[in-house]
């Protein structure tokens, strides 16, 4: 059952491996090839396992970014949430460099140019929308006025 090694060497070498391993014919050939080549192969429950600790640390680092929303007015949280968004990409950077073996100057870098790219454009599409947008103003939504007092939402009737 093995190939043409003029044809397919890397399958040919990797259909030896497997025979030799006396493996079932059922047997998938994306693990056949993890192992062939040294790769770590998972079981199912290793991988929800990592799933679920993904979903997990990126929910608790995402309510993070809500403690200045709630603690600070809107204008001063942006700016709070971009500063500290900005500096967990630098930590988790540096710690990818060095776990690669890279000059961690580089790979700071290119993620924070990249974050700079992403929140520049999304500044500009924002405000672009904002310009060709039917928005209402806030004074008509209730919110506060220009002499900086508030009024309260308009009635809209109450529900039976």
């Amino acid at each position: 059952m093995s190939l043409d090694p003029v044809e397919r060497p890397r399958l040919s070498s990797l259909h030896r491996e497997v025979e030799r391993s006396g493996s079932s014919p059922f047997r998938s050939r994306f693990v056949a090839e993890q192992e062939a080549y040294g790769e770590s192969v998972h079981t199912p429950v290793e991988i929800w396992i990592a799933t679920g600790a993904t979903f997990l640390i990126k929910f608790l680092i995402a309510l993070t970014f809500l403690v200045p929303v709630l603690v600070c007015e809107l204008p001063l949280a942006i700016v709070l949430d971009v500063a500290w968004g900005l500096g967990v990409l630098t930590v988790l950077s540096y710690q990818l460099a060095q776990a690669q073996g890279v000059p961690a100057w580089k790979v700071i870098s290119e993620h924070l140019v990249i974050a700079g790219a992403v929140l520049t454009t999304t500044h500009v599409v924002g405000d672009w929308v904002k310009e060709r947008a039917d928005f209402p103003e806030k004074e008509k939504l209730g919110f506060e006025q220009s002499d900086g007092s508030q009024r309260n939402m308009p009635d809209r009737g109450r529900l039976p």
